[in-house]
């Protein structure tokens, strides 16, 4: 069904702020294009879904340490460093 209505459940996604040393892990769920994730706030009441099923779902999976985020920032400037 997620084939034909265009959308991506269970994606996982890593917020973080590297000069806080915070971050978060989420699963989101019903995410149809970027604008979903980008152009607003977490608050999914701005899509009105067809169905109740198709509501928008946004789940906190961990607040991660300091470590976390050091390892997430460093393996994203690595990347980084490859793709240049």
């Amino acid at each position: 069904m997620n084939i034909v209505l265009g959308s991506e459940d269970d994606l996982e996604v890593v917020a973080l702020h590297p000069e806080t040393s915070t971050g978060i892990r989420l699963r989101l769920s019903m995410v149809q294009n970027n604008f979903h994730l980008f152009t607003r706030s977490w608050d999914l009441s701005f899509c009105v879904p067809v169905h109740n099923a198709l509501t928008p779902q946004a789940e906190l999976v961990e607040v991660l340490s300091c470590e976390q985020v050091k390892a997430w920032t460093e393996k994203i400037v690595e990347q980084w460093k490859k793709a240049r």
